[in-house]
């Protein structure tokens, strides 16, 4: 009886070392989850908005298909489908030398038949996604604008600095 008793304080040890200890790593991570559902304001969701609608896009970009914009908790994205014969380095130079001078960030992601390229200053980001249509020659361009955390999730926002 008393060999059960030790097993249990042990145990019970244990799980208290473990609770402190969680307690101890989710406590500095509140403030980052607290900005991550913070309320977006109006002026946001226009900026938004704004400056999908004013970006300086290259000229054989036509317009297939505009959403609408939508806005969650922190979070604002106003989209546009694009369909272009333009290549995918020529998108990339265009928008490159545009938004890096002003001090955006670049970055290129792949993922399948499909190339991603994100373009970030702040809270603000522009990403493009690209790919083919079809057996056309056509590209397909989705050009949306985000206002709200950054792409690197909830998840890194947690253990960044």
């Amino acid at each position: 009886m008393k060999g059960s008793i030790k097993k249990n304080r042990g145990f019970m040890g244990n799980l208290l070392k473990i609770a402190i200890f969680s307690i101890i790593m989710i406590i500095p991570s509140c403030k980052t989850l607290e900005s991550q559902f913070a309320l977006i304001s109006d002026e946001e969701i226009e900026m938004t908005k704004s400056n999908c609608l004013n970006l300086n896009l290259p000229a054989s970009f036509i317009k297939v298909r505009e959403s609408d914009l939508l806005v969650k908790s922190g979070l604002a994205r106003y989209d546009t489908q694009y369909k272009s014969s333009a290549s995918l380095e020529m998108v990339v130079d265009h928008f490159y030398t545009q938004l890096i001078p002003h001090g955006w960030e670049y970055s290129q992601h792949k993922e399948g038949g499909k190339t991603f390229l994100y373009f970030d200053k702040g809270k603000f980001s522009v990403e493009i996604e690209s790919g083919f249509i079809g057996f056309s020659s056509d590209r397909f361009y989705g050009v949306g604008c985000r206002w709200g955390p950054s792409r690197k999730g909830l998840i890194g926002d947690l253990f960044s600095e």
